[in-house]
């Protein structure tokens, strides 16, 4: 989404107002994100083609329906992070413009072969329970702190979706492990997890349909 040729395709920056959508809206709300950044005001369709058509072949194998008949365990238990890593390094030569070095630090996250843009909440509950702590991946709900309280991902901190590139923020994220972001239903922690992968944390993945994916606890 952020090659030159794609660019070209969408006009001047701002001219025009786009909506995107991908399958089940995960990488449309990465897609979004990045083009917000470079200038094309882009809203993504809310769960993708699923929500669109109930057309089995128009939704091909990865438009598949919501899986929400997890039922994980959730805690309450506020948690925090040291604000005391140090932020990633994002080094582009003789760019002369901040637009450029989005677009840089874009394809470079997007291009990444470390770059897993999702992940599901049987896959990450698994790797919270396999008996090895040292692969935990660092979690962050990116919902309202209000929700956040009424119950949470075991071990998950909380940095609201539009606080996320805040400095001080930032600075609690480790550079060195795998990074979950959750939402509610996946949307806008793919927005997050597009903005922290292009200021240069790549190991960051989304959790498939956020919060309803992880419990049926009403409440939560």
């Amino acid at each position: 989404i952020a090659d030159d040729a794609s660019l070209a395709l969408l006009g001047t920056p701002g001219s025009v107002k786009f909506v995107d959508y991908c399958y089940t809206g995960h990488t449309g709300g990465i897609a979004s994100a990045i083009l917000n950044m470079l200038g094309y005001p882009t809203a993504n369709m809310k769960y993708g083609i699923v929500a669109w058509t109930r057309d089995a072949t128009a939704r091909t194998p990865s438009g598949t329906v919501p899986d929400l008949s997890k039922n994980f365990t959730v805690e309450t238990t506020a948690r925090t992070a040291p604000a005391t890593n140090k932020l990633p390094v994002l080094s582009f030569p003789d760019v002369k413009t901040a637009r450029d070095v989005v677009k840089l630090a874009a394809r470079a996250y997007l291009s990444d072969a470390i770059m897993k843009p999702v992940i599901g909440a049987q896959e990450l509950f698994d790797n919270l329970n396999d008996g090895n702590t040292a692969n935990d991946p660092f979690i962050i709900s990116v919902r309202k702190p209000e929700d956040y309280a009424k119950g949470h991902i075991p071990g998950a901190i909380n940095i609201p979706w539009d606080k996320i590139a805040l400095e001080e923020n930032m600075k609690m994220i480790p550079t060195d492990r795998d990074i979950v972001v959750y939402c509610y239903t996946g949307h806008t922690g793919a927005v997050a997890a597009a903005v922290l992968g292009t200021l240069g944390y790549h190991r960051v993945k989304n959790l498939k349909y956020g919060m309803a994916g992880w419990t049926q606890d009403a409440t939560v």
